[in-house]
């Protein structure tokens, strides 16, 4: 299937470890490093159990996000991280995922490249829940997704799933 991993999209299965529900990532990157940078530091997260899913290919986030097609079997993400650099934009990602009635509540976090304070602008105007910058090294992007993941403990996530 292009722009995914096969391995990544089998059908999920919402589990729990102790009684904690694993929270479903999904990754939207179209650079492989960092999908895979991101995907190990979720694996290394201590605030929460994750399942993490990614897509290289923006063009078919909304058919995951509403499990069409290839995607008819995969749990609906609890937390989207997406990049903002891709060549289907940011704006135009958000706008979809905002714009759409089964998808505009999601919780979707733009991780990004950028030092522009306009794409921080145009994240926030196209209602994206957070916008950080890309760090520079494995460890700071662990400690990165451990502050999203208190965040939202804190904040409810809407399917109630991160660690008290």
């Amino acid at each position: 299937m292009p722009g995914s991993s096969s391995e990544d999209l089998a059908p999920l299965r919402r589990v729990t470890l102790n009684g904690i529900k694993v929270l479903n990532v999904l990754i939207v990157d179209d650079n492989h490093a960092d999908l895979a940078i991101l995907k190990a530091a979720w694996a290394a997260c201590s605030i929460v159990e994750s399942h993490v899913d990614v897509l290289d290919d923006a063009n078919l986030v909304m058919d995951y996000l509403l499990r069409r097609g290839d995607f008819k079997t995969v749990e609906t993400p609890d937390l989207v991280l997406m990049d903002y650099c891709m060549p289907l934009g940011g704006v135009e990602l958000l706008s979809k995922i905002r714009d759409n009635q089964q998808t505009a509540h999601m919780v979707v976090v733009v991780i990004t490249g950028s030092c522009s304070p306009k794409d921080v602008f145009d994240s926030y105007r196209c209602h994206a829940n957070g916008c950080f910058q890309k760090p520079n090294s494995f460890d700071e992007v662990v400690e990165l997704l451990e502050d999203i993941a208190r965040y939202w403990r804190r904040a409810s996530m809407p399917h109630g799933v991160l660690k008290a």
